[in-house]
């Protein structure tokens, strides 16, 4: 499922090469050492940020964060054997819905929200808002076609 572009997310979503050494300086504050990102990692890092736009940034901080809760939660959905024990770009893409429904909801759910969470929930909310009225939008434009 396409969740929005970033067009129509934000024109103030990160660069690609700024997600990119995002990725790395968390994943080396959380496992140490980490290696260089491949061509093809930044074209799944751009993959997501065409999906999530302005929430690219948070979500993968959170799901990196909460890493084993979503790979078993990503593994479970798919029905999957297994699933990676350290953040891979490629992983969370193909199951970024999984992360997205997840940390959204364990942000929503929390007992004290710091300002990270109420702006997290927000920028979901209007990503989910903006997503409904297109969907709605191709909706009506195929049932006036058909």
């Amino acid at each position: 499922m396409r969740i929005c572009t970033v067009s129509e997310a934000d024109k103030f979503s990160p660069s690609v090469p700024a997600i990119g050494g995002f990725w790395i300086q968390h994943l080396n504050a959380s496992l140490g050492t980490v290696s260089e990102l491949t061509p093809k990692q930044f074209g799944q890092l751009k993959r997501l940020r065409t999906i999530f736009g302005c929430v690219t940034w948070p979500l993968i901080s959170r799901t990196i964060d909460n890493w084993w809760g979503f790979a078993v939660a990503a593994k479970l959905s798919a029905g999957l054997p297994s699933a990676p024990a350290k953040p891979h770009i490629g992983f969370l893409l193909a199951h970024c819905e999984v992360a997205a429904n997840l940390m959204y909801q364990k942000a929503k759910s929390a007992n004290t929200k710091d300002a990270g969470d109420m702006s997290f929930i927000a920028q979901m909310d209007a990503l989910i808002a903006r997503t409904n009225a297109r969907l709605m939008a191709e909706w009506k434009e195929m049932e006036s076609n058909g």
